[in-house]
């Protein structure tokens, strides 16, 4: 990309007017329960692509589906449904929250979910996150130097999607539980259909200058590290930590300084506003990551002894009552788990 140094850089860089937003761009939910899903399933199923299905009161649209095991899927405003018989994906695109915001967004999920199940219940005790997708947008007037950027991750790499420059990305870390992307979305918005994003960079004084965006991607195994999966803990200081556990994994250093030892050199500015913008809050709240890690860390412990007792093929009462006790294990799921273990044994 050959994008001339903009005369303003060095002033907009110091008066911290760079960055033009923050936001959430991709949610990804798990449910198990709280809807008849083999029903809506024959339902969707019924119908041909692109014809109209109605579920409850809510109408939707028959769409391809992605998912080999979810080979049916829905949509309806911003949300796409991938539907098994036992259980969904939920897929809520990012013109949801630009529409509604993260909370407007969630209660229209909400109500689109009343109106199939036809009664309200707290859905959000249904459904967990299996993905979220959250970024930065801002201004800045050059490419970026492969050769200056510092990760924690191990694999990085550039894209170039068709034969412009501009449709570069470069990517740091791995896509099973997180990674970093960092692309020219003023470009992108031009190929997507978008544009309408330039009034909100317009109403901040940007009109012509390159926008960039940095997008962190948390898969469900770094997330329940991180915040825990479950659905209500999606707050203000959730996203907040997402961030800046994000731009702590990813430095880009400025190359003016003298001697080319990466690791003394100071951030490039742009960096440095970054950073400070996003990494505060993970900052200062250090204990979060902790007490996540801890819950992440008690869930695969009662899995592994839920899948071992169960391997086992023990009544229920043969598990030792302390271990019920300290892990919660009832009689219901240990019937559940003997269930699958029956069955995985089956398919070897």
């Amino acid at each position: 990309m050959n994008l001339k140094q903009n005369p303003n850089t060095k002033n907009e860089q110091k008066s911290g007017q760079i960055i033009l937003g923050k936001g959430l761009d991709s949610l990804y939910l798990y449910a198990e329960g709280g809807l008849d899903f083999q029903d809506i399933f024959r339902q969707a199923n019924l119908k041909d692509f692109d014809e109209d299905v109605k579920i409850g009161s809510i109408t939707f649209q028959r769409t391809r589906a992605h998912m080999r095991t979810y080979p049916v899927s829905i949509r309806h405003g911003a949300f796409t449904f991938y539907l098994n018989r036992a259980s969904m994906y939920v897929q809520v695109g990012s013109l949801g929250f630009e529409m509604r915001g993260v909370k407007g967004c969630l209660a229209w999920l909400y109500h689109t979910l009343d109106g199939i199940a036809g009664y309200r219940i707290n859905w959000a005790d249904h459904l967990l996150i299996s993905r979220i997708d959250v970024f930065a947008d801002f201004v800045f007037e050059e490419d970026f130097d492969p050769n200056l950027f510092k990760s924690k991750l191990r694999r990085r790499g550039v894209f170039v999607s068709g034969d412009e420059d501009e449709a570069k990305t470069y990517y740091f870390g791995n896509r099973s539980m997180f990674c970093i992307r960092l692309y020219t979305k003023s470009a992108e918005i031009e190929a997507n259909g978008k544009t309408y994003l330039k009034a909100n960079w317009k109403e901040k004084g940007r009109t012509d200058q390159t926008v960039w965006r940095l997008e962190f991607e948390f898969r469900k195994r770094k997330l329940e590290r991180i915040m825990g999966r479950e659905l209500h803990k999606l707050d203000d200081d959730a996203l907040a930590t997402l961030w800046g556990y994000g731009i702590d994994q990813l430095k880009y250093m400025d190359a003016s300084a003298s001697h080319r030892n990466l690791y003394r050199q100071n951030l490039h500015p742009v960096w440095q506003e970054l950073h400070t913008s996003l990494f505060s809050s993970y900052e200062v709240k250090p204990e979060k990551i902790k007490t996540a890690d801890v819950e992440y860390r008690y869930k695969m412990a009662r899995r592994t002894l839920l899948s071992y007792y169960a391997a086992k093929d023990d009544p229920f009462d043969q598990i030792p009552e302390n271990i019920r006790s300290e892990f919660g294990i009832n009689d219901f799921d240990y019937q559940k788990a003997r269930r699958k273990a029956v069955f995985y044994g089956m398919e070897s």
